[in-house]
């Protein structure tokens, strides 16, 4: 039990250090967002044409579980990469249909979905970043789960 509670602090502790800003400001977005981002998800589905109870299927399936941490990391992405959320979203349901699996987690799914997103290739401060987010990412679901 103490070495679980010990990991938990140092978890938390690096996240704090590594982007002091970054975690109180995603929160306040998250507030905001996640109670409407599987129904948005799910509103452009049906706009492609699925039956509704189809694409809040699918939504569900895109977010997963906690569809507060995937709020999160998905402003932790848009805020750090400066990229913009209806085309972020409009992408994620693109994957959804093709059964993509989106994993905020894995610097490789960043790097295609920002080349998907920018049409270019990525220069070193981009991918600095990208590893930034995965790392984040990677802290805020195991503090969260």
């Amino acid at each position: 039990m103490a070495t679980k509670q010990i990991l938990s602090l140092t978890l938390l502790t690096t996240a704090l250090m590594l982007n002091a800003s970054t975690p109180i400001e995603i929160r306040v977005t998250t507030r905001q967002q996640s109670t409407s981002l599987s129904t948005t998800i799910a509103n452009i589905l049906f706009k492609r044409g699925l039956e509704k109870e189809t694409a809040f299927k699918i939504a569900k399936k895109v977010i997963g579980e906690n569809e507060t941490l995937f709020s999160m990391m998905l402003q932790n992405y848009i805020k750090t990469t400066a990229s913009n959320q209806d085309a972020v979203l409009k992408l994620l349901t693109q994957y959804a249909l093709t059964n993509t699996k989106t994993d905020f987690t894995s610097y490789s799914f960043l790097i295609k979905l920002t080349q998907s997103l920018h049409s270019t290739r990525l220069n070193k401060e981009m991918l600095s970043k990208l590893d930034k987010i995965s790392t984040n990412n990677s802290l805020f679901k195991g503090l969260i789960a």
